[in-house]
């Protein structure tokens, strides 16, 4: 894997190892700067490049551990994320990154879901509760998988942060100016007074704007190029349902009216 910064001056270069943990490297073309990170990988520049995002897995052979079923995947650490300020070479690092996304020509907007930690508590409860031989619940990763997160949306040089609750999936308008989001119940709740559909907000303002108000799945979304229009895919019927059927949703994001 190798990336240039858009202004030319920094590039990233990853190192895979055999039965190891890989290296994520940085080279600066106009200093002659080096920096490495043990167990980096998948570096994004933003737009900017004022800043270098990177994934930073768990060591090898805590992975190799899972593999052989010797350790489950929640025994050991989640991954984390690194923020390499480019400048300064300072980098932060932020623990527990289920993902994240940065836009294609938006600055420095960077966006992550966050895992849920109580999950690691939750396994370990359970195994001590009991000593039985069973084998583990096949439909358990489906349910992690499914489970609704945390994103965090940040304006890395402003230092500007928002956080929103029971969100599925998300994305980026290309230029940068909308983030667009779905969210779902967590559990079935009649008392639950939460709205749930499809928000957008202003990364400008960090102004929420809620698009549709029903429980449902919505995914794949789609930005013109000046965001100023976005479509996406989206069922209400329920989740056990084995053949569900799909809308089309479409609408100018100037629209004071939801859409349906």
């Amino acid at each position: 894997m190798k990336e240039l910064s858009n202004n030319g001056a920094w590039v990233a270069y990853q190192v895979n190892a055999q039965e190891s943990d890989n290296s994520l490297n940085f080279f600066g073309l106009k200093t002659d700067k080096s920096l490495n990170f043990h167990r980096g990988e998948e570096n994004v520049f933003t737009s900017d490049s004022k800043y270098a995002i990177f994934k930073i897995r768990p060591f090898y052979k805590d992975l190799k551990l899972v593999r052989i079923k010797k350790k489950k995947e929640n025994e050991i650490a989640k991954d984390s994320i690194g923020i390499l300020n480019l400048a300064t070479n300072k980098v932060e690092k932020l623990p527990n990154i289920k993902s994240f996304k940065t836009p294609k020509k938006g600055g420095s907007l960077l966006a992550y879901l966050l895992e849920k930690e109580e999950l690691k508590k939750e396994t370990k409860d359970k195994s001590d509760s009991t000593k039985t031989k069973d084998k583990p619940s096949k439909p358990a990763g489906k349910d992690k998988k499914d489970t609704p997160l945390d994103l965090v949306l940040r304006n890395l040089i402003s230092g500007q942060k928002k956080s929103f609750k029971n969100v599925m999936n998300y994305e980026f308008s290309e230029n940068g100016k909308q983030l667009i989001f779905s969210t779902k119940q967590e559990k079935k709740d009649s008392l639950d007074k939460t709205k749930y559909g499809v928000f957008l907000v202003n990364t400008a303002t960090f102004v929420e704007k809620q698009l549709v108000d029903t429980i449902g799945e919505f995914k794949q979304f789609v930005f013109d190029e000046n965001a100023t229009k976005v479509a996406f895919v989206g069922t209400t019927d329920d989740e056990k349902k084995t053949s569900k059927t799909y809308n089309l949703y479409y609408t100018a994001i100037t629209n004071k009216q939801e859409i349906k």
